[in-house]
C-alpha cells in the first residue's frame, strides 16, 4: 500500500513539485533538425474548479468505458515530518484505510462489492495519494467514503488501530530492510542531503519514531495537513464537469480548509565535494555501486535535461552504462541510471551490480571515465532522438488508462498539486523534445561534474572460527617479566654564547625535534597574559620574514614551528626532517631571536585572543580554572593568575607592542634558556648548526629576572565561591589548595597518593560519583606541575540537581582519605604496578623524550630522572604514601568553586560551608541576594 514502483516516465521522471516552472514553459529555440522530435499533443482536455473551502478539482471526460477514476492527492509527504516524527505521513496513509466516523470498517469491502480496480494508496517525499476506479454508478459511494475519511476520520482513530497499523508499518519496514540492498536508501539520503534537509530521512521512518507516535500527536498531524485546501481530486472517465461539481460540493463542501501551510519551493543542496560510504549486507550476493546526484526541482526545465542525461546514460541495452560495463567489459550483470523528480530537488542515480567484488575499483574508474566523457562531449544526435522517442512513447502509453497510479487522473492531479497546471505534463514533454545535444551536455557538466554521494554495497565476507585453543575457565593468563625502561643516553654541550644544549640521539626515523626552554611562563607576567601573548606572537613575523612567509617556508621544509607557555617556562619548538635540519634550524632561530611583533599582526591576534577569553568565561571548566588560582595563591603571587594563561580582557587590551618587546628582551634571552634536542643527528652536528644559526645572539650581561613565587599558607577553613550560570544542566565543581612543589624529594609518593584519591579512572572519587552514583561523567584530582607550591585541584562536572550531594561525597572522600580510610595495600600495589609497567612505553617518540628532559630541567632533577623511577615506586610503602596524603590533602583548607545555576544549587549548598561568596565570571564579588 505504500510504495508502488511503476516506471511511467511522466509519473516517475517528473514526480512531485510545488510552485511554478523555474524557466519559461515556451522552451529554448528549436533544436537542430538532426535531433528534432515533435512533441505529441496529449488528448487530455480538462475542466478545473475550486470549492469555497479551497479543494481543487480537475475533471477529464473519457467515455470509452463506463468507469470513473477518483484520484485524491494530499500535499503532504515525508518531507513535512519534523525531527522525531519520521514515518507519520506513511503511517497515516495506512490509518486512512481503517475506517472513518460514519463507516468504521476496512476500506476495501464496499468497493470490491462494486468491482473496483486500481485501488491503492501511496506515500512519498512530497505527497500522499489514494486512487480507485469504479463503475460509474458507484461514484457516489466512492466520493462519500473519500469525503468521510477526509472530513470525519479522527473520531474513528483509536489506540488499537494506531497500535495495529504501527505494527504493520514496522513489519513493512523490516520486510524492506530485509531485502537485498534494502538499507541502501537510508545511506544514500543521509549522505546526499545535509542535516535539516526534508529529504534526509526515509518515508518509512525510523522504528524509534514510529514507536513514539501517540494518539494525540497523530491526530494533530492529520488536522494540520489533511484539510481540503491542501488537496487535489481528479475525476477522469465517464463524467463531465457539470455532473462533477454538484457531487463534489455535496460530499466535500462542508470539510474544513485546514491551516495555511508554509512550504519550501526548492532546496538543491550545494555539494562541492564527493562523499563515499561502504555498506556491508549479509543478504546480497553481488557487490553493487550506487552513485547519486542532487539535480534541480522537477518544475525546472533543467530537470528535463538531467532526465535526458540519465536516460541516455543508463536506460536499456543501448545505453552507455550497459554497453560499456555489461556488454563490452562484462564486469557488471546490470547497469542503469534514472532520475526521480521531486519538489525541492530531484535525484539522479546510477546503479551498477558487479560480477566480481574484486573489480570494484576498476568499475569505479570506468564509471568515472564514462561520465566524464559524456560531460565533455554530450550525446550523439541518434542517442538524443532515441531517448526522446522512448520518453514520448512511455508517457503516452501511461495515459491510456483513466486511473491507477500513472493514468490520466494521476497526471492531471499531480500537475495541479505541484504547479497549478493540470496539463504540466505537456510542458514537460515540450522541454524534453526541444532540448538540444548542447543543452544536455551543459546539464551534464553542471550537475554531474562533482558533488555526488556514493554507496558501495558489499556482500558480507564469509569467515570461519577455529576450535577454542585456550582454557578460559582458569582465568586471566599470567604476565611474564615486564621490560625495563630504556631511556636514551643524554649528552650536553654549551654554545659560544653560553646557552646550554642537551641532546639525546634517536635514529629510528629521519626526524629531529628541538626546543629552547626559557625560565619565563605565566609567573613572569607583569601584565596578565603577557607571557602567553608574547609567545603566540613570536612566529607572526620577524625582521626579514612575514607570518605567511614563515609558514610557507616551514611547509616547504616539512618542518613544524610551535610555541607554548605554562606556569614556569616558555618554549619555542621545532620538528624537522633530518635532511632539512640546517635550513629548518635557521628558520627557527630567526623566530627565536628576531621576532618583530608587527602591529597589524598584534591587532589581528588580539581580536582572536579576546574572543577566546570570552569563550573561556562561557565554558564552565575553563571559567573555574580562571578563578580558582587567584583565590588559592592570592592576587599578588606569580601563580595567582588564570591557569589558562590568557590574561583578562582589560590586560590584553592594554598590551602594547613595546610591552611584548620588553617581555621578550627581559625573559627570552640566551642566558635564561636551555636548548633540548632529540632525534636523528649527533651532538657535534647539531651544535655546529646551532652555532651558525644563533651567531651573534648574546645577552647584555644584566642580572637574570626573578619571580614572586614564595610559599603561601593554607587557609584556616574552607571557602566556597559560587558563579551563577542560569539554566546550566550541570554544575562544575572544583576544589583546590596549594601543595608541595614538583621539586620535592617525595614527589613520587605524592604522585602515588594522588593516583589513589583521584588521579586515575579507578580512583576513589571517580568510582564514587561516576560508577556508583552516576552523577558525573568523570571526577578527578590533578597535581599541576610547578617549581614552587603547585595547585592540587579536584574537579567534577555533575548533574545540577546533585550538586550539593556531590560536594558532600567529595568532602567525605577527602576526609576519609587522610583519616579512617587511608590508602590501602591493594590500591598501592595497583598504582606501583601501573606506574612501573607503563614506563617502558612512555618514551617511544622523540617528543616524549624531549618533554621528559625539559620537565626534569624545569624541576631541577637529573635529566635521566625517568631511569630512577622504577626503583623509586617499588620502594614506596603504605606509611610513606599515607604520610604524603596527610601532608598534601587538607580537606579543611580547600577553596571550592561551583559554576552552576544558583536557582538550583543555592539551597543544596546551604549549610555545607560557613560562608558563601558569589562572583561574576570576571572574578568580581556580587552581593548575596
Amino acid at each position: 500500500m505504500a510504495r508502488v514502483l511503476m516506471f511511467n516516465p511522466w509519473v516517475w521522471g517528473v514526480l512531485g513539485a510545488l510552485g511554478c516552472a523555474a524557466t519559461g514553459a515556451s522552451g529554448p529555440p528549436p533544436a537542430p533538425a538532426a535531433s528534432v522530435v515533435n512533441t505529441p499533443k496529449l488528448d487530455l482536455p480538462y475542466d478545473a474548479f475550486t470549492l469555497d473551502n479551497g479543494l481543487r478539482v480537475v475533471v477529464h471526460e473519457d467515455r470509452k468505458a463506463p468507469v470513473v477514476a477518483v484520484s485524491v492527492w494530499y500535499g503532504v509527504g515525508s518531507k513535512d515530518e519534523p525531527e522525531g516524527r519520521t514515518g507519520f505521513a506513511h503511517l497515516f496513509e495506512h490509518l486512512m484505510f481503517q475506517g472513518s466516523e460514519h463507516y468504521d470498517d476496512e476500506w476495501f469491502a464496499p468497493l470490491e462489492d462494486v468491482g473496483v480496480t486500481d485501488l491503492n494508496g501511496t506515500t512519498w517525499l512530497d505527497r500522499t495519494n489514494y486512487f480507485q476506479t469504479v463503475p460509474t454508478p458507484a461514484l457516489d459511494r466512492v466520493l462519500w467514503m473519500e469525503s468521510d475519511r477526509m472530513g470525519h476520520l479522527l473520531g474513528a482513530v483509536t489506540q488499537d488501530k494506531l497500535d495495529e497499523q504501527r505494527g504493520v508499518v514496522q513489519n513493512e519496514k523490516r520486510q524492506g530492510d530485509n531485502q537485498p540492498y534494502g538499507r541502501v536508501d537510508y545511506a544514500l539520503a543521509e549522505g546526499l542531503y545535509p542535516v535539516g534537509h526534508p529529504y534526509r530521512h526515509s518515508t518509512i521512518g525510523s522504528m524509534e519514531d514510529l514507536e513514539a507516535a501517540d494518539l494525540d500527536t497523530v491526530k494533530a498531524w492529520f488536522a494540520e495537513y489533511y484539510g481540503a485546501a491542501n488537496t487535489v481530486i481528479a475525476l477522469a472517465g465517464d463524467i463531465d464537469a457539470a455532473t462533477a461539481r454538484p457531487l463534489m460540493e455535496k460530499y466535500f463542501g462542508h470539510i474544513e480548509a485546514g491551516p495555511a501551510l508554509t512550504k519550501s519551493a526548492t532546496w538543491v543542496p550545494h555539494r562541492p565535494a564527493v562523499t563515499h560510504d561502504v555498506q556491508v549486507d549479509a543478504g546480497v550476493a553481488n557487490a553493487r555501486i550506487y552513485r547519486v546526484w542532487a539535480t534541480p526541482s522537477r518544475n525546472d526545465r533543467e530537470a528535463a535535461l538531467t532526465y535526458l542525461v540519465a536516460e541516455i546514460l543508463g536506460d536499456g541495452k543501448n545505453s552507455r552504462l550497459y554497453q560499456k560495463l555489461v556488454y563490452d567489459a562484462q564486469l557488471a550483470s546490470e547497469a542503469y541510471a534514472f532520475q526521480w523528480g521531486f519538489v525541492l530537488t530531484s535525484q539522479l542515480r546510477t546503479v551498477v551490480t558487479l560480477q566480481d567484488p574484486e573489480t570494484l575499483d576498476q568499475v569505479n574508474g570506468m564509471l568515472d571515465e564514462l561520465i566524464a566523457e559524456f560531460a565533455a562531449n554530450g550525446p550523439t544526435d541518434d542517442e538524443l532522438v532515441r531517448a526522446k522517442t522512448k520518453i514520448n512513447a512511455g508517457t503516452i502509453r501511461g495515459l491510456e488508462k483513466v486511473g491507477g497510479f500513472g493514468g490520466k487522473g494521476a497526471a492531471l492531479a499531480q500537475g495541479e498539486l505541484y504547479t497549478g497546471d493540470p496539463l504540466f505534463v505537456q510542458t514537460w514533454l515540450q522541454w524534453i523534445n526541444e532540448a538540444t545535444a548542447e543543452d544536455v551536455k551543459r546539464a551534464a557538466q553542471q550537475w554531474l561534474a562533482t558533488g555526488w554521494h556514493q554507496v558501495d554495497v558489499l556482500p558480507q565476507p564469509k569467515f570461519t572460527a577455529s576450535e577454542p585453543a585456550v582454557d578460559r575457565s582458569t582465568g586471566l593468563p599470567g604476565v611474564g617479566e615486564m621490560p625495563n625502561l630504556a631511556f636514551p643516553e643524554i649528552q650536553e654541550s654549551t654554545l659560544s654564547n653560553g646557552t646550554r644544549v642537551v641532546f639525546a640521539q634517536r635514529s629510528d626515523l629521519p626526524v629531529v625535534t628541538l626546543a629552547i626552554q626559557f625560565d619565563a611562563g605565566y609567573a613572569a607576567d607583569e601584565t596578565l597574559g603577557a607571557a602567553s601573548f608574547t609567545e603566540e606572537m613570536l612566529d607572526e613575523g620577524t625582521a626579514t620574514r612575514s607570518a605567511l612567509k614563515i609558514s610557507a617556508e616551514a611547509e616547504a621544509l616539512g618542518a613544524e614551528l610551535s610555541t607554548s607557555t605554562n606556569l614556569d617556562v616558555t618554549r619555542i619548538s621545532l620538528a624537522a626532517l633530518s635532511d632539512q635540519l640546517e635550513p629548518s634550524v635557521a628558520l627557527w632561530a630567526d623566530v627565536v631571536r628576531n621576532s618583530s611583533f608587527p602591529q597589524e599582526e598584534i591587532d589581528r591576534v588580539r581580536a582572536q585572543w579576546l574572543a577566546g577569553i570570552e569563550q573561556e568565561k562561557a565554558q564552565p571548566f575553563s571559567l573555574a580554572l580562571r578563578l580558582l588560582p587567584p583565590a588559592m595563591f592570592g592576587p599578588d603571587h606569580a601563580y595567582g593568575v588564570p591557569l589558562t594563561g590568557s590574561g583578562t580582557t582589560e590586560s590584553i587590551t592594554a598590551l602594547t607592542r613595546d610591552d611584548l618587546v620588553a617581555f621578550r628582551d627581559k625573559w627570552l634571552r640566551p642566558d635564561n634558556g636551555t636548548i633540548f634536542v632529540v632525534g636523528d643527528t649527533t651532538l657535534e652536528q647539531i651544535t655546529s648548526i646551532l652555532e651558525a644559526a644563533l651567531a651573534g645572539w648574546t645577552s647584555d650581561g644584566s642580572d637574570l629576572p626573578t619571580k614572586a613565587i614564595e610559599d603561601v599558607a593554607l587557609p584556616e577553613r574552607n571557602r566556597l565561591i559560587v558563579v551563577d550560570r542560569p539554566g546550566a544542566p550541570q554544575s562544575v565543581i572544583l576544589a583546590g589548595h596549594v601543595a608541595p612543589s614538583s621539586t620535592v624529594d617525595d614527589n613520587v609518593a605524592i604522585e602515588a597518593m594522588n593516583d589513589a584519591i583521584g588521579g586515575k579512572f579507578s580512583a576513589r572519587i571517580n568510582m564514587n560519583l561516576r560508577e556508583d552514583k552516576s552523577w558525573a561523567y568523570g571526577a578527578y584530582t590533578v597535581l599541576f606541575g610547578a617549581r614552587a607550591q603547585r595547585p592540587w585541584i579536584a574537579f567534577a562536572p555533575v548533574q545540577a540537581d546533585r550538586t550539593g550531594d556531590s560536594v558532600k561525597e567529595l568532602q567525605k572522600e577527602f576526609g576519609q582519605f587522610v583519616g579512617r580510610r587511608p590508602v590501602t595495600k591493594d590500591e598501592l600495589s595497583r598504582i606501583v604496578k601501573q606506574r612501573v609497567n607503563e614506563l617502558p612505553g612512555s618514551f617511544e617518540t622523540v617528543n616524549s623524550v624531549l618533554g621528559e628532559m625539559m620537565t626534569n630541567d624545569r624541576y631541577g632533577r637529573a635529566l635521566d630522572h625517568a631511569s630512577t623511577l622504577p626503583e623509586a615506586y617499588k620502594a614506596l610503602t603504605l606509611d610513606i604514601v599515607r604520610g604524603a596524603a596527610r601532608d598534601v590533602v587538607h580537606p579543611e583548607s580547600l577553596v571550592w568553586v561551583v559554576v552552576g545555576d544558583r536557582s538550583v544549587v543555592d539551597e543544596q549548598l546551604d549549610g555545607l560551608f560557613d560562608t558563601v561568596e558569589y562572583w561574576t565570571v570576571d572574578g568580581e564579588p556580587v552581593a548575596d541576594e
